[in-house]
């Protein structure tokens, strides 16, 4: 038996793993660069796109931020408008958290139950704050920022404008330590967003069998707005993975979308008091400029004996 399928009832812990603040020194090569991705005609068609749904101004302003990884094609295809500039992210750093829990479970230093599980689920589907901080405590604020930082991943690099962060609960707590690139307590650029999805769905996050749980508590969204009431119209059975967040007047999403020979990451906030509004139409306008992978036509195989006549 693994370490992570060690039946086990987990407490609610109050205490904090211990934190040691000191400078973290980032060595070694990163995995998964997706800036190579980048490709001018889609490029293009995500400019046009913007234009089309009246948002330039807010591109211009810095106010809206948008990544988007075809991954349809073979090479997948790259776009972005302010794409790599840090933005508060709000609840969208529970990935995190999410994803620090199962590296303790594969390092079998948290064993996999289903209260765990559950906690998950609702930390991811509905956001909730009470289960993020009580992960966040449980899994150990140092081992998340540790593991953001750190090679092969580096989700947050400071060299490079900063990627996800996080750095305090999800309650009245005060932050353990802030960004050192904005200054957030939790932080994330689109680009980085784009790439902890592109990375999971490749098997690289985290062991194969542990996987479909994190899908688990991905999946199936219960808060249906932003991008999930945008595809609600034009995509009703596309599969989402998916993680927003909002905080006065900055709404962000992020998700993994597939449906109908589709597949795509795509991240997009905008700090404005209808900015959940806007990313319907940010993600309809995006469905729209992916492409359709070429199926094979559905129908009888001519090597199957028993449709020979």
């Amino acid at each position: 038996m693994t370490p992570f399928m060690i039946p086990m009832k987990i407490k609610r812990l109050s205490v904090i793993a211990g934190l040691i603040l000191f400078p973290i020194t980032i060595f070694g090569q990163t995995t998964g660069e997706i800036h190579q991705f980048h490709n001018q005609e889609f490029q293009q068609k995500l400019i046009q796109g913007i234009g089309k749904v009246g948002l330039w101004g807010p591109v211009r302003q810095k106010i809206l931020g948008v990544a988007v990884l075809d991954l349809t094609p073979i090479v997948p295809k790259l776009a972005m408008l302010n794409g790599d500039d840090l933005f508060y992210a709000a609840s969208i750093p529970k990935l995190a958290i999410l994803w620090g829990l199962f590296k303790r479970i594969e390092l079998g230093e948290i064993p996999l139950t289903k209260e765990l599980l559950d906690e998950a689920r609702k930390m991811m589907s509905i956001s909730s704050n009470e289960s993020a901080t009580f992960l966040y405590k449980l899994v150990g604020p140092r081992f998340i920022l540790d593991l953001l930082l750190s090679p092969p991943f580096k989700f947050y690099d400071p060299k490079n404008g900063g990627g996800i962060w996080i750095g305090k609960e999800y309650g009245k707590g005060s932050a353990i330590m802030r960004d050192p690139v904005g200054n957030y307590a939790h932080a994330a650029t689109a680009v980085q967003i784009v790439r902890f999805y592109y990375l999971f769905d490749r098997g690289d996050l985290v062991p194969l069998p542990l996987k479909p749980y994190m899908e688990q508590a991905l999946n199936k969204p219960e808060l249906i707005h932003k991008f999930v009431k945008g595809l609600q119209s034009i995509a009703p059975h596309a599969d989402l993975l998916r993680k927003s967040g909002s905080w006065g007047n900055m709404h962000a999403d992020s998700a993994l979308i597939s449906h109908d020979g589709k597949k795509y990451i795509i991240v997009a906030w905008m700090n404005h008091i209808q900015g959940y509004l806007w990313l319907e139409d940010i993600v309809k306008m995006v469905d729209g400029i992916v492409e359709r992978a070429i199926l094979p036509p559905v129908g009888p195989n001519p090597f199957d004996r028993k449709t020979q006549k």
